[in-house]
């Protein structure tokens, strides 16, 4: 059976304006309210690093400006975005919850859209039967990532546009990060402190010898108290194979003039009797590693006083309960850890005045590959 296609308008402009564009939207929102029908919203092209948002000649366009453009009793409209980034639309859509108003987007928030050279977006061509399936995977706002998992073989992505799409055009920044077993764990959210914020850059280096050239300073262990009583202090660690490290910051005003502990334990057990005894006197954690040549967890807790909790499970249902109650409580995520020895995730939640008010976007296991 043929069956035949209606468009009511297409606009194929590489030039086209913002202004003329939201014109074309409203024009199309006026024909379906007269003719009570539900408007359908195609685009193909750029997508904004981090909202997904259309990109014309002098311009974005938001989908909160194609809802703010709708005239009152029209139908809510379907929007199918081929766009890089456009999973944000369809999370707009799914927080919203309103019926009828959904998005098919080309690509998860934090993935870019794959285009077939001289004949279009992936999605586009799957749509219309040109291929079987697009090289990223659709997201659709009529579920939920925990009920509709991404198919394997299509749910990693690039570390460096990862980070990218949770940054950029956005006030969040990296709050923390660690990694397990080419997995990925972090939370992004806007602090007051950084706010403004400043220019911010990243490289990923081949190995360990070309990162030294970005370091100012290397120092041994046994050069650490000097560099202490210089005023600086731990403001990140990290482990690989038998070795740890450290990153030692001067003067940050989160760190300035605090106490501050590091220690290693060969179980997870005895690391928390030895966080406890840090906690009764007054230091929280503020950085978390796991040795797995040497066996051993390090530890880095900073004088603070503002309360801390913990939760350490692999019961995705029960830590996002956890967090959500701790959240209502004025606590903030600030460590997200995946113990590689049995691969259940702490999450750590501390008070924190400069987050208060603001929310947050935590990943605990995404596939990350690393780009050369």
């Amino acid at each position: 059976m043929q069956l035949e296609t209606k468009l009511f308008n297409t606009v194929k402009d590489l030039y086209l304006t913002k202004s003329r564009a939201l014109e074309h939207i409203r024009r199309l929102f006026d024909t379906c309210k007269r003719k009570r029908v539900q408007p359908m919203l195609y685009y193909t092209g750029h997508g904004e690093t981090g909202t997904g948002n259309w990109c014309f000649a002098d311009g974005t366009i938001s989908i909160q400006e194609i809802v703010d453009s709708l005239p009152g009793g029209t139908y809510y409209p379907m929007i199918f975005s081929d766009a890089c980034y456009s999973g944000h639309w369809a999370n707009f859509c799914v927080e919203k919850n309103i019926g009828c108003f959904h998005c098919l987007a080309a690509c998860p928030e934090y993935s870019t859209a794959i285009d077939t050279e001289g004949e279009g977006g992936d999605l586009t061509l799957f749509m219309t039967g040109k291929k079987p399936r697009p090289s990223t995977e659709p997201m659709y706002s009529g579920g939920r990532l925990r009920d509709f998992p991404i198919t394997s073989g299509y749910d990693s992505v690039d570390y460096t546009g990862f980070i990218s799409s949770h940054i950029r055009n956005s006030q969040k920044i990296l709050i923390s990060q660690s990694m397990c077993y080419g997995t990925f764990g972090g939370c992004f959210a806007p602090s007051k402190r950084y706010s403004p914020r400043p220019a911010l850059t990243w490289v990923i280096r081949k190995n360990y010898d070309t990162f030294l050239e970005l370091v100012r300073e290397t120092v041994d262990i046994d050069q650490w108290k000097k560099k202490y009583n210089d005023g600086f202090k731990i403001t990140a660690c990290a482990a690989r194979g038998s070795t740890f490290y450290v990153i030692m910051t001067k003067d940050t005003e989160e760190y300035k003039g605090k106490a501050q502990s590091w220690f290693t334990r060969s179980t997870w057990a005895e690391a928390i009797n030895e966080i406890g005894e840090k906690y009764k006197e007054g230091k929280v954690i503020t950085g978390l590693c796991y040795s797995s040549g040497l066996g051993m967890y390090g530890v880095v807790m900073t004088g603070k006083p503002e309360g801390q909790c913990y939760h350490r499970s692999d019961d995705a249902i029960a830590r996002s309960k956890w967090m959500d109650e701790k959240f209502k409580e004025g606590y903030h995520p600030t460590i997200i850890f995946k113990d590689p020895t049995n691969r259940k995730i702490l999450v750590v939640m501390t008070e924190d005045q400069n987050r208060s008010g603001l929310g947050y976007n935590c990943t605990f296991s995404q596939k990350i590959v690393f780009s050369r």
